[in-house]
């Protein structure tokens, strides 16, 4: 393809905002690599891609951390390169390399200071709460959460740190504060406009919902999760939430919609 088609497709998407660097879908990024150059608009989509799949494959992710910090380190890209190393660390983190997460994390962290970068602190910080997390180490995880907060200075806390201290109250058997905190979670994504961290609120919303017997609201909640994965184009997401939904609604005694949802998982 020359250099002039390859241009006009791009700029087509661009028009047809199909390339929003904020917020693009998972399914849109992964289909504009065959069409994105080699600049930095490359590396930022090969990291939301690598950050996508770290939950359920994070093999996958770290290749795509690894082509985003080889493209990012060739273009002088530092920033890339910096947001490249921290997937690397989430990436061996979720293949149970704690050393290489803790190295690579260390390493991340220098740099996001060195640039200034807030956000980028702040995501080294969760990073760190999931591993404490992990480790089952309650309050290091809460410190790690609030911390992380602190860095974006926002009047709203982040739906991420929010999500973890549900997930401990969840851990610690106080099923109303993490409802609690899933709420505010849902609530501040929503605020925000961020998808996947409503998706992730709303699927644990119905799994801690699932487990007080409340089928008809769990329902619900992991109806909204399949919708909002759907709207960030993750299938891996949808497939989750639709089979939280069947387990629900087979709960619920609603055996042929259950079904109809788990057959939908597969």
């Amino acid at each position: 393809m020359s250099v002039l088609k390859q241009a006009w497709i791009l700029g087509l998407l661009l028009l047809c905002g199909m390339l929003p660097l904020s917020a693009q879908r998972l399914d849109q990024d992964i289909n504009a690599l065959a069409y994105l150059p080699q600049d930095s608009q490359r590396v930022d989509a090969l990291n939301r891609i690598s950050e996508a799949m770290q939950r359920e494959f994070p093999d996958s992710a770290m290749g795509f951390a690894s082509q985003a910090m080889g493209l990012a380190r060739k273009l002088g890209y530092s920033t890339g390169q910096t947001w490249a190393r921290l997937n690397q660390s989430r990436a061996f983190f979720g293949k149970g390399d704690r050393s290489g997460a803790n190295a690579a994390l260390k390493i991340t962290k220098s740099e996001f200071a060195q640039q200034q970068n807030p956000k980028g602190q702040a995501a080294c910080v969760l990073l760190e709460a999931d591993i404490s997390f992990e480790n089952k180490q309650w309050v290091e995880t809460l410190a790690s959460s609030h911390e992380a907060d602190a860095f974006v200075g926002d009047s709203l806390p982040l739906p991420a740190a929010e999500i973890l201290r549900g997930r401990v109250f969840m851990e610690l058997g106080n099923a109303a504060l993490a409802k609690q905190m899933f709420v505010r979670a849902k609530k501040i994504a929503s605020l925000k406009g961020e998808m996947r961290p409503r998706a992730l609120a709303s699927e644990y919303l119905g799994a801690v919902m699932l487990t007080q017997g409340e089928n008809d609201s769990a329902q619900i909640h992991f109806e909204d999760a399949f919708d909002s994965w759907k709207a960030v184009g993750d299938r891996v997401g949808q497939g989750i939430a639709l089979s939280g939904a069947g387990t629900a609604a087979t709960r619920a005694g609603r055996l042929e919609a259950g079904q109809k949802y788990l057959n939908s998982a597969i």
